[in-house]
C-alpha cells in the first residue's frame, strides 16, 4: 500500500495518547510547525521515500522512523512506524531533543508500543 497514508496517534488502553499530547503541549508556533510537517510529510511520503530517506524522515531501527522538525531553541522528533497492510502511518510518542543522538530508551518505546497497536489493530480491538 502506498500513499496517502492515514495517520493514526498510537492510544493506550485507558484513552490516552502520548504524542497528541506531546504536540498539544508545545506552543502555538511550534504546534502549527509540527502539525504541519506531518501533513506535508507523512501523508503522502512513499516507500521509496522513507527507504532512501530525506531530510525530515530518518529510519532509527526495527522499522521506526523519526519525523524531524526544528524549532527556534530545540528540535522536536516524533517516531512512527508504516502499518502498510493498514495504509496506516502510526505516531507513538515524540520528544525535545537537545542532543545528537536518540536515546535507545526512545526507540525501544516506539517498538514496543508499535507491536501492541498492530496487535490490537489485527485483533479488531482497535478502529
Amino acid at each position: 500500500m502506498g500513499p496517502p497514508w492515514e495517520v493514526w496517534y498510537y492510544e493506550d488502553d485507558k484513552g490516552q495518547r502520548p504524542a497528541e499530547e506531546f504536540i498539544d503541549e508545545l506552543h502555538p508556533k511550534p504546534k502549527a510547525k509540527v502539525m504541519k510537517f506531518i501533513e506535508k510529510f507523512l501523508v503522502n511520503v512513499t516507500p521509496t521515500e522513507l527507504a532512501h530517506g530525506r531530510p525530515q524522515i530518518g529510519h532509527l531501527r526495527d522499522g521506526i522512523y523519526e519525523l524531524r522538525v526544528v524549532l527556534s531553541f530545540h528540535k522536536v522528533r516524533l517516531f512512527f512506524k508504516t502499518l502498510e497492510k493498514h495504509g496506516i502511518i502510526l505516531i507513538t510518542h515524540g520528544m525535545k531533543k537537545y542532543r545528537d543522538t536518540i536515546p535507545p530508551i526512545e526507540i525501544d518505546t516506539a517498538v514496543r508500543l508499535c507491536r501492541e497497536m498492530e496487535l490490537r489493530i489485527d485483533r479488531g480491538d482497535f478502529r
